[in-house]
């Protein structure tokens, strides 16, 4: 009898629960928070709802001497040239053994070793080599120093010694060249000076390589220059450098499409994109801001390995395309298929939030390793007839009702 009690007892209670439950309890709890206190959750998104937006591209002059890749070649929109500088060196028992002529330079060649490839491998490749005959310095070496570069029109290096492969390319440099700079340490007044080499692609020349330079932490991969030295029967070895300084400096033709965005390294192109915000509240908080991009993959030149994120800054003028003082923050855009995205809540937040004292003047955006690339992204721009593939901007924010 007293377990069907408690049965019965504990069916009463729980119907009791379970009507007094029945309300929606969100709505009751929300009855009791004055109007002027609630708060929404919005959304916000320029291809819903347009706004004006405005992109353009525009040409940077970068100086590429603290590049980690020297690049080499040519494709349908940009050029690149190399210059190395050896710093040949002999211990004075050999170099007196030179000056009488005692000691031979038999033979020298240079080893290049790709580690990055812009084109296909069965592309054509191939340059020429020429002795540079004024000083330079890769730290201020840009396109416009070419103009005051002096070399000589002749080829030093031996077109019948080239030897490509992928991961190797060697060839012979004729050993008068190197026995030149030898002979500038003993006689400077009748001896030309060593300026380094210069490096052109020839113009049947399709794509573009890349290979290690100077660096602090990579001490492999460097391109090698040897020799081989003898005296008479008595001595053989075998000496090798490698660059005392190195550059390479990217020229090119400028796009002509006004609807697109380009992001190129090495020459560089670089873009900007404004978004006209003054419709949204002012007292907002943003819980996201996601910038998309959309990418224009038939006219986009990728990388082996790709340079597959961009840089957004924030710009102070869009005409001067000068940063504002938050110019050593970045935004990371990473790509996702044909997209690049990234989250910028911070950056939109304060143009709304601080007004003139933060004014909105648009986004810069960049490669992150414009100086190691000639790569070349297209992206859909603000003024691209379809509307889905423009700059996009999403938002969700919080607002007071």
């Amino acid at each position: 009898m007293k377990i069907v009690f408690k049965k019965i007892l504990l069916f009463v209670l729980a119907f009791f629960i379970l009507t007094s439950c029945s309300d929606d309890p969100s709505s009751v709890g929300l009855d009791l928070i004055p109007d002027e206190d609630k708060i929404d959750f919005k959304q916000f998104d320029t291809q819903l709802t347009p706004l004006i937006q405005e992109s353009s591209f525009h040409e940077a002059n970068l100086k590429l001497g603290i590049s980690s890749k020297l690049l080499l070649g040519k494709n349908s929109y940009a050029e690149s040239q190399m210059m190395l500088h050896y710093n040949v060196t002999l211990v004075d028992s050999l170099m007196n053994y030179l000056k009488n002529g005692q000691l031979t330079i038999k033979k020298v060649w240079l080893d290049l070793y790709p580690t990055y490839l812009l084109g296909g491998n069965s592309q054509n490749f191939n340059f020429t080599v020429h002795q540079i005959r004024n000083d330079w310095s890769p730290g201020g070496f840009d396109k416009d120093s070419l103009k005051f570069l002096q070399f000589d029109q002749a080829n030093v290096s031996i077109p019948s010694s080239f030897n490509f492969t992928d991961s190797l390319i060697t060839f012979d440099i004729q050993p008068s060249v190197i026995q030149q700079w030898f002979k500038h340490k003993y006689d400077s007044l009748n001896t030309p000076k060593n300026f380094g080499l210069l490096f052109k692609p020839t113009a049947n020349t399709q794509k573009i390589l890349g290979f290690n330079a100077i660096q602090i932490d990579v001490v492999s991969k460097l391109p090698v220059l040897s020799a081989i030295i003898e005296r008479g029967s008595v001595f053989k070895d075998t000496i090798t450098f490698t660059p005392y300084s190195d550059v390479h400096v990217v020229t090119g033709n400028l796009p002509t499409a006004n609807d697109k965005m380009f992001i190129q390294g090495g020459t560089s192109l670089r873009s900007t994109i404004y978004f006209n915000l003054l419709s949204l509240p002012k007292d907002i908080i943003l819980s996201k801001a996601n910038l998309e991009f959309s990418i224009d993959t038939l006219n986009t030149f990728e990388s082996t390995p790709k340079s597959d994120t961009l840089i957004v800054q924030v710009l102070a003028n869009r005409s001067t395309k000068e940063l504002n003082s938050d110019s050593t923050l970045y935004v990371f855009l990473t790509r996702s298929g044909s997209k690049f995205t990234g989250e910028i809540s911070w950056i939109v937040q304060k143009w709304l939030s601080l007004g003139d004292n933060y004014k909105n003047e648009g986004l810069l955006v960049s490669l992150y390793d414009e100086l190691s690339t000639a790569a070349r992204y297209t992206l859909f721009g603000s003024s691209y007839q379809d509307i889905n593939l423009r700059s996009r901007l999403k938002l969700i924010y919080i607002q007071k009702k």
